[in-house]
């Protein structure tokens, strides 16, 4: 009986999560919404529960097929995938596909390589030109995903836009970047102007210093996003990333599994390219 009755608080939290969200959609509209909020709210619901990601919708309001997109120029590429499970969401797909063409980045890095790929080759192959060239770069840490998502690209016909780099993990789950810069030497274009963070996938954390540093071969001003950042372990790095002095964070995106989104501040950058 407690068994029972504890899993049906758990739904229900995770029924509420989900409204909450829907409700935040409503009133700001594809905005971030700042950091104290989250945190306030992660207290709140605190109170009640002692589990982890307590903020994380339920997978299964998450799941849609890639047919259902809103977005024409991605239903075909996706029609078969299933989203929002380990892939992106379809909300955060549309969010992200919009702010790529009005902000309309040359050179794009995203750190974990799959179904998001697909959508940057896409928004490549839509952009850019021999006129007006731009480069889509992503670090994968396994190599099975690396030769699968190229075979999808292939398939697609949009393998000439996007350079998947096999980049694996160091002992601390960081990934090993010498491989990226190898790639980035022989780029007209060198630095990023839009970040996509989506791995390393490893120990809870892992990602901290995925965007310290890449932040050398930003410029200044370059958007940057986190997916899964209503997971306890991305909140956290969100706010360890507001204490540093060449990070932004300008808050969460209240769609699909949390989306952290922020700007690079004058840094550093990284010669010898």
């Amino acid at each position: 009986m407690w068994l029972s009755l504890t899993r049906r608080m758990r739904d229900l939290r995770r029924k509420m999560s989900w409204l909450h969200l829907r409700l935040l959609r409503q009133a700001y509209g594809e905005k971030p919404i700042p950091l104290w909020y989250w945190s306030f709210s992660h207290r709140l619901v605190g109170l009640f529960s002692s589990e982890p990601d307590l903020l994380f919708p339920p997978y299964e309001f998450l799941r849609s097929s890639g047919e259902s997109l809103k977005v024409e120029e991605l239903k075909t590429l996706l029609m078969n995938d299933t989203l929002g499970e380990w892939a992106l969401d379809a909300q955060t797909i549309s969010v992200v596909w919009k702010i790529l063409h009005r902000e309309k980045p040359r050179l794009v890095v995203e750190c974990g390589a799959g179904i998001s790929t697909l959508v940057l080759a896409r928004y490549a192959a839509l952009t850019f030109s021999e006129r007006n060239p731009g480069f889509i770069v992503s670090l994968e840490q396994d190599f099975a995903t690396t030769q699968s998502i190229f075979a999808r690209l292939g398939d697609a016909g949009l393998e000439r836009f996007v350079q998947i780099v096999h980049s694996p993990l160091d002992a601390n789950d960081n990934y090993s970047l010498h491989n990226f810069e190898k790639v980035l030497a022989r780029l007209p274009r060198k630095y990023i102007d839009f970040l996509v963070i989506d791995g390393p996938e490893g120990a809870i954390g892992c990602r901290l210093e995925t965007l310290p540093m890449l932040l050398g071969h930003c410029v200044e001003g370059a958007k940057w996003f986190l997916d899964d950042a209503f997971r306890d372990g991305e909140m956290r790095i969100l706010h360890q990333w507001s204490h540093l002095a060449s990070i932004e964070v300008e808050g969460i995106y209240p769609i699909g599994k949390g989306l952290g989104a922020g700007s690079v501040r004058h840094t550093q950058r990284i010669t010898g390219h």
